[in-house]
């Protein structure tokens, strides 16, 4: 074995390695997210700027359940901005949602100016049901 080579955490390569070399570049990272959505719920949600190419919600192996953020690529990569300008910023509950481009490189925290004001409602999904979904969870 190589020194200083570790094998990677399980799962914790498959979201990038899943993606063609020309999709990297517009590869999103969302986080934030309640733990209690699910994939198809998170995919209704920036699926409302348009299809996606790939989707990845990232859940832990041993229980299933989500761990609050994912991955994904738009199909028409000229709503890549638009979703990150859409979605950042967004309430969900309790918890705030950051959306930005998935740099490949782990928990890069720098932000480059400031965050655009949160999206009040999206076309094309019930955010707003979504939301309130989050806020009810949350006071359960």
């Amino acid at each position: 074995a190589a020194v200083g080579v570790t094998a990677p955490a399980p799962g914790a390569a498959t979201a990038a390695a899943s993606v063609p070399p020309e999709d990297q570049a517009n590869r999103l990272f969302i986080g934030g997210l309640p733990y209690f959505l699910t994939e198809p719920m998170v995919k209704e949600l920036v699926e409302a700027f348009g299809p996606t190419k790939s989707f990845k919600l990232v859940v832990d192996p041993d229980t299933g359940n989500s761990k609050g953020y994912g991955f994904f690529v738009y199909e028409d990569q000229s709503v890549t901005d638009v979703a990150c300008q859409g979605l950042h910023g967004m309430k969900m509950g309790d918890k705030t949602l950051t959306v930005k481009r998935a740099t490949g490189e782990k928990r890069d925290t720098g932000t480059t100016g400031a965050a655009p004001p949160p999206a009040a409602a999206l076309p094309g999904t019930d955010a707003a049901a979504l939301q309130a979904a989050a806020a009810a969870h949350l006071a359960a």
